[in-house]
């Protein structure tokens, strides 16, 4: 199963991976910390594997319209490697009328091209299978870590911040919201939950909003993300809308929006809110 946490295809145009790093929270005590580690940790691990979902969603697209298919290359154990089988086959093409092969290796060649394409949707469709059990596992695990540092948090004893007003980061998207309370850094309900997850049309452009219930510490903001070619759709420390959640017509896998709150975004981020997304194609 690790395997799939560097399962990668760099031939995937606008596949984008935000690995986001969560430093220790500025909100939470020092008896937390390690589990804020664990969570955010986690909460990692759930992205990448959500990635790969994607990444293997993509790839059967491409596959089953015939223009990839895996091949194993390697010495010390071959790795399943996306090439173009007409560009190969044009490659073979050429070797014979330089009379590189014979017309004996050539049909060989081209009959295993055909063999490697019945077996690329079924490797792909094996890959997204344990990249989602690895998704929902991941995510199991970090509901458990969440509910311990709710527990120990809720424990703390004669900490400044049990006195302090609410810390909320609140997003909303097409009649979804989740409220995460950030100095807890715990979202309710979760980004998958059925009522939260979103059924978007592919092609189609849609936005939403945060809100920030309290004040965030000095020097930090919320980052707005998306996978799309602009990415961070909105900067604020305060709140406000944002557009451009959208991915091409005909994309059918499933990505989601972020808010973060960070220092600076990719590092130093001390809790975020997440709504799942379901593109139809």
């Amino acid at each position: 199963m690790t395997g799939l946490r560097v399962f990668r295809f760099g031939v995937l145009i606008g596949a984008l991976a935000c690995l986001v790093v969560f430093s220790k929270a500025a909100f939470a005590g020092d008896d937390v910390s390690s589990l804020t580690n664990q969570l955010n940790q986690c909460r990692k691990d759930v992205s990448d594997d959500r990635q790969a979902i994607t990444n293997a969603d993509d790839m059967l697209t491409l596959a089953r319209s015939g223009k990839i298919v895996l091949v194993p290359i390697g010495v010390m154990g071959p790795e399943l490697v996306p090439v173009d089988p007409n560009m190969m086959a044009q490659v073979l093409f050429l070797q014979y009328a330089s009379h590189k092969i014979s017309k004996g290796e050539l049909k060989r060649q081209i009959k295993q091209i055909g063999e490697w394409g019945k077996s690329t949707v079924k490797n792909l469709n094996d890959y997204r299978a344990a990249a989602v059990d690895l998704r929902d596992e991941d995510e199991n695990k970090c509901g458990g870590i969440a509910q311990q540092l709710k527990a120990a948090q809720q424990g703390t004893s004669s900490s400044a911040e049990s006195n302090a007003g609410k810390l909320e980061l609140v997003l909303t998207l097409e009649g979804a919201t989740v409220v995460t309370d950030i100095k807890k850094q715990y979202q309710q309900p979760g980004a998958n939950d059925p009522s939260v997850v979103r059924h978007l049309q592919s092609g189609k452009t849609y936005g939403g909003s945060v809100e920030i219930k309290g004040e965030l510490p000095e020097g930090y903001s919320v980052y707005v993300w998306h996978p799309t070619g602009s990415n961070i759709l909105l900067t604020t420390k305060t709140g406000g809308r944002f557009t451009g959640v959208t991915q091409p017509k005909g994309f059918g896998a499933q990505t989601g929006i972020g808010a973060y709150v960070c220092k600076y975004f990719g590092d130093s981020c001390s809790a975020q809110a997440n709504i799942s997304i379901q593109w139809i194609p």
